[in-house]
């Protein structure tokens, strides 16, 4: 028998570490790693110049030189956290605080299309109690499609209910 021989190939790269976290700064998109060619060193490209040419330039920066700027800016947060203590964690509180207030809007913008739906659901249900007096609709298919819409809408109103707990 013939022995089959497998290349393997190694990769000189370090992991992609930033996956997941980049995103463009034009066009707001995931950058997503890829190797250049010949297997030049790891960088991050925007997806939204990947997929549609139109939307975004082409962006990238290599691992090495995103791997350096982070470094940068961890160094400057320890920088300043030791020069001031207490002033680092204001500017903390800050950062959550913003966090938490983007959270909130959109539970808020959650509930509003929650609510929305609601009513287009209970629209649904006057609409097919309507068809059902008319004789468009039996007695049978009403009792199924106002079953499916109330469960639906039990459903959206559980949610809205945990937001508006959850907002408050």
């Amino acid at each position: 028998l013939k022995k089959i021989q497998r290349t393997v190939t190694h990769t000189k790269h370090a992991p992609a570490v930033f996956s997941g976290f980049l995103y463009c700064g034009e066009c707001g998109c995931k950058c997503y790693p890829k190797n250049g060619f010949s297997n030049k060193a790891l960088h991050y490209v925007c997806s939204g110049y990947a997929k549609h040419r139109e939307s975004c330039t082409t962006h990238f920066i290599p691992d090495d030189v995103l791997r350096k700027r982070v470094l940068f800016a961890i160094r400057a947060l320890l920088a300043e956290f030791r020069k001031d203590e207490t002033a680092f964690t204001i500017r903390l509180q800050g950062f959550r605080e913003n966090s938490w207030q983007t959270e909130i809007a959109e539970k808020q913008k959650t509930v509003e299309n929650l609510q929305t739906q609601i009513r287009s659901l209970e629209f649904k249900l006057r609409q097919s109690y309507e068809d059902k007096l008319s004789g468009v609709l039996s007695e049978d298919a009403f009792q199924v499609l106002s079953d499916q819409i109330i469960e639906e809408r039990r459903a959206m109103l559980a949610v809205k209910e945990q937001l508006d707990k959850e907002i408050v």
